[in-house]
């Protein structure tokens, strides 16, 4: 042991001589040429940062227009003609001006067309939708049909079946009448009183009824039939059906715009539908468009806030921004906390339970960004990608170049951020003063917007960055990789021989302790036998016999013995040679087994062969028949070994005749203990036995598999293990052979 010890310290001194100094070198080497990687990185990041900070403003200012443009004219094309258009602002403004379907001041971008955008303001109150006003999506039933009286009850069966079944409109005005006088609930009066004027205006359109319509809707803005449908809506689309093809009556187009705004329901898509569909004229045209405008607006409003009413809130904090999308729009949602917040009947609430909130359209901001982009991209250098985030969201500028539209780079050299505050210059016909706490208060664009982007320069072609370093890195990188690699290889190359070394020399201690220790056991027994018998101390013939067949069976046990180590030389230095001719296979098996019987005999272990079937004499295949009788000879012999006393080993052998090829199958089976998985490859190593250094759990010098494994393997077949711990364990000996095709006959066993 002390003498493996100091060859490996040896060995391990030289490496240390050779790997230190080369190791050295090569840090101090990659040390140099990594500082100068990091000054030609720290100069761009300087140049970076102040390019950066330039394009920042220069693109804060392009955004800023953008934006203040783009107030200017949602102000001009959806909030002035809703604004002149509303009830109570009609002596406000001087004028009507012509209602334009697109947004002024925003050429070329059909994304931000009315129908495509939504209200710019909202609020939030309690968790739930206050402006625009929210509505459910699906009509509830109101509480008093509940809370009838039975004569109520009967009362409104009986007007319901005057109108629907009777058709009798004055019989339905005596119950109303009767109705009023039982106390009946407001809105179930409402509702009669909207179907009687259905049932009396069904024979003809007149102006009168059109008027009663449009009253009804004002006096009951709130109503709701039995089954929860506004009564103002269904009066309302019946009064424009009965409007005769001229100028909107100024009284039903105020009360269209109050629905809108004030009472949005789900029956508001037919009323504006209804609204465009009933009038001709110019001005009643324009009107339906505003309102219908106004609707698509806030109806995608009300989308964005309900999904901002699903995520986390940072109640009465700061102004946040995030991303909301819907319906496959995106759209920059800001919203702040209102810390003294009031309801409609003039009630605070807590901080944080109101919002105030701003959308922006996000094609709106990427297309800002993509002009400044633009703009500016003469001065980004080629080595670089610009990206730009906002509210939380990152995305890398198409355009930009080497972008290959994986993302953004990794490789982050500067960023700059700023905060772009937008106060739009509105004109004097966007500040009517009846904006500031009215209906049209959240309809205006926003008087003042702060918003905050960070613009990031990363580098997206480390070639054109790092091309003179490159030059530098490659010349002294080629030279100590060359070094090293030579280096490397002599020293694996030594520590391979070197291990190969150690593991012969153990091999070769094993190997001879294992020879002596099996030569020694027969050895002695020959030589007390024949002592014994020369000296005349054996005097029984019977006995003298039983000495002579001992003596014979150690004989051969010997010779055995030599034979494996003389193949197992062989083999090792490449000198065994195989001969190949015919072999009768039987007699191979019946003379190998008679062989063996003695030793099996001794180890009181029975030896037999499986009964062959018919035809078995006419198989001679062409091997070297004293090889394979070796390696059945190492298989039984180890079977033997391993069986205890009492135990049967079994020999086997078949032909199996398949398409891909034919085999011969020699098989010999033990009750022993079984081989573990873990060892069942590891058993045909040279020199392998179970058990400890100190307990082998096996007999003998641990080649004899590794020659039968040689055998097979020369014959081009294999050998394999079939073992269960406890149940045993079976050999098989697989070698090819030519054979003709057989007819229905997958396997013939012999």
């Amino acid at each position: 042991m002390k003498s493996r010890f100091q060859q490996k310290a040896g060995f391990y001194g030289q490496v240390l001589w050779i790997a230190v100094p080369l190791a050295a070198l090569s840090v101090f080497a990659l040390y140099s040429l990594r500082q100068d990687r990091s000054d030609v990185e720290q100069e761009a990041r300087k140049q970076a940062q102040v390019l950066a900070s330039d394009l920042a403003e220069r693109w804060s200012e392009y955004l800023q227009k953008d934006i203040e443009e783009f107030l200017i004219a949602w102000g001009a094309g959806i909030y002035a003609p809703a604004a002149r258009a509303w009830p109570e602002g009609i002596g406000a403004a001087a004028g009507r001006d012509t209602f334009t379907a697109g947004l002024p001041g925003q050429p070329g971008r059909e994304a931000l067309q009315p129908d495509k955008l939504a209200q710019l303001q909202g609020r939030l109150l309690n968790g739930r939708v206050l402006v625009p006003v929210d509505y459910p999506p699906l009509p509830v039933p109101p509480a008093w049909a509940g809370e009838l009286t039975l004569e109520q009850a009967r009362l409104l069966q009986a007007a319901e079946q005057a109108l629907y079944q009777q058709r009798n409109p004055a019989a339905a005005g005596n119950l109303m009448a009767a109705m009023k006088r039982s106390g009946m609930p407001e809105p179930a009066i409402a509702s009669i009183q909207l179907n009687l004027l259905l049932l009396e205006t069904a024979s003809g359109a007149t102006e009168d009824s059109m008027r009663r319509l449009t009253d009804l809707a004002r006096t009951y803005p709130r109503t709701h039939t039995q089954s929860g449908t506004p009564v103002a809506d269904l009066a309302l689309i019946r009064a424009m059906r009965q409007a005769p093809p001229e100028p909107l009556p100024e009284s039903l187009r105020q009360e269209l715009f109050r629905r809108v705004l004030r009472h949005p329901s789900f029956l508001t898509p037919e009323l504006t539908a209804a609204a465009e569909n009933a009038f001709q004229d110019p001005q009643s045209v324009q009107s339906a468009q505003i309102l219908k405008s106004i609707w698509l607006a806030q109806e995608r409003t009300r989308e964005f806030l309900r999904a901002l009413l699903q995520q986390p809130m940072e109640a009465f904090q700061r102004t946040t921004e995030t991303w909301l999308e819907a319906d496959a729009h995106t759209f920059l949602a800001q919203y702040r906390p209102v810390f003294q917040s009031k309801d409609e009947n003039h009630m605070l609430h807590p901080p944080g339970s109101e919002y105030r909130v701003t959308l922006i359209p996000g094609t709106l901001l990427e297309q800002g960004f993509l002009e400044a982009f633009g703009e500016t991209r003469s001065r980004i250098p080629a080595y670089l990608a610009a990206s730009v985030q906002m509210g939380g969201r990152r995305w890398p500028l198409p355009g930009s170049p080497n972008d290959s539209g994986m993302g953004v780079p990794a490789s982050e050299l500067a960023a700059a951020a700023k905060v772009i505050l937008v106060r739009p210059d509105l004109p004097d016909s966007l500040r009517l003063p009846y904006t500031r706490g009215g209906d049209l208060e959240f309809l205006a664009p926003p008087e003042e917007l702060t918003l905050r982007f960070a613009l990031s320069l990363s580098l997206a072609n480390p070639d054109l960055l790092y091309a003179s370093y490159r030059r530098r890195l490659w010349l002294a990188a080629g030279l100590i990789l060359t070094a090293t690699a030579a280096a490397g290889i002599g020293l694996v190359s030594a520590w391979r021989a070197f291990r190969r070394q150690l593991q012969l020399a153990e091999m070769t201690s094993n190997f001879v302790s294992s020879v002596s220790h099996e030569l020694r056991a027969p050895l002695a027994s020959v030589r007390l036998m024949a002592e014994s018998l020369d000296q005349g101390r054996v005097t029984d013939d019977e006995k003298r016999k039983g000495y002579f067949r001992l003596i014979v069976q150690e004989c051969r046990r010997l010779s055995a013995l030599v034979e494996n180590v003389l193949d197992f030389s062989r083999i090792r230095q490449g000198r065994k040679q195989y001969e190949s001719e015919p072999v009768d296979l039987p007699t191979l098996v019946r003379q190998t087994v008679g062989m063996m019987e003695p030793v099996a005999a001794e180890h009181q272990v029975r030896l037999t062969i499986a009964e062959p079937s018919s035809g078995a004499e006419n198989l001679q295949p062409s091997w070297d028949g004293q090889a394979v009788q070796q390696a059945l000879v190492n298989l039984i012999d180890n079977a033997i070994k391993h069986s205890p006393a009492g135990a049967t080993v079994m020999v086997e052998y078949k032909a199996i005749v398949v398409p891909a090829g034919s085999s011969i199958h020699i098989s010999v089976g033990d009750q022993g203990p079984g081989i573990p998985a873990d060892e069942q490859q590891s058993i045909f190593e040279p020199f392998f036995r179970r058990g400890s250094e100190l307990r082998r759990e096996t007999r003998g010098i641990g080649i004899g598999l590794s020659i039968v494994k040689h055998v097979a393997e020369a014959h081009g077949g294999r050998v394999i293990v079939e073992s269960t711990v406890g149940q045993g364990s079976r050999f098989v000996l697989e070698l090819p052979f030519e054979t003709k095709p057989q007819t229905n006959a997958d396997e013939i066993r012999v």
